[in-house]
């Protein structure tokens, strides 16, 4: 983005990258070439290392019949989800955006927790990974984080704008701290708990990140 912006001095339609409709546009097809690219080949590397799904059978005998030949399946996937779409922002990006190198954080922060759950499920064959309490302190120490970054940050606000009222705003002060982790920490156990049944998960995050894309731009 840098390099191709400071070109447009000697190449006028470089500007183009100048509009973020179109660097938008670059980053959701850069991901998705790299997902494509790359897919097939993790998925072989993960299989032939044996990094795989297990199913549990102890909860339900129903349940573990219709899913017990899942077992195996690679998993980590998550690694190609987080490398496209960093790599995207990297490319297109503003990297001067506090607000962008704040989605970067949360990223990387979360990607490390489901790194960590999956390592252990592999390693110590335990299907559920790390326990409830040290999932939520992982989250609870980002929204912390990114919390009091907001709150303490002159250029931002702590009102929370009434939807369908254009002057309707309320001032919530330091509770924007705790809204923050609870936003942080319930849609990110929102995408775990769909994560069990094939394609609820992305299909939960397509819509919210599609609605969010759009109230975002």
């Amino acid at each position: 983005y840098y390099l191709l912006h400071q070109l447009q001095n000697f190449f006028s339609p470089l500007n183009v990258f100048r509009y973020i409709t179109f660097r938008s546009a670059l980053a959701v097809i850069t991901s998705f070439s790299v997902s494509i690219i790359l897919g097939p080949w993790l998925i072989r590397k993960l299989a032939h290392f044996k990094i795989g799904q297990q199913v549990r059978k102890e909860e339900s005998d129903a349940l573990y019949d219709l899913h017990r030949h899942k077992q195996w399946t690679p998993t980590m996937g998550g690694i190609l989800i987080l490398f496209s779409v960093l790599l995207s922002v990297l490319f297109w990006a503003d990297l001067s955006n506090q607000y962008i190198l704040l989605t970067i954080l949360t990223c990387i922060w979360l990607g490390a927790l489901g790194f960590v759950d999956d390592y252990i499920k592999i390693t110590q064959k335990k299907s559920k990974g790390l326990n409830a309490r040290e999932k939520l302190l992982w989250q609870f120490g980002l929204g912390i984080i990114i919390g009091l970054f907001i709150y303490l940050d002159p250029a931002t606000t702590t009102k929370l704008d009434v939807p369908f009222f254009k002057d309707a705003a309320m001032d919530i002060g330091l509770f924007y701290v705790p809204l923050v982790i609870l936003i942080i920490i319930g849609t990110s156990n929102a995408v775990n708990l769909t994560d069990g049944l094939d394609g609820l998960a992305i299909g939960s995050v397509l819509l919210v990140a599609f609605t969010l894309s759009i109230l975002s731009y």
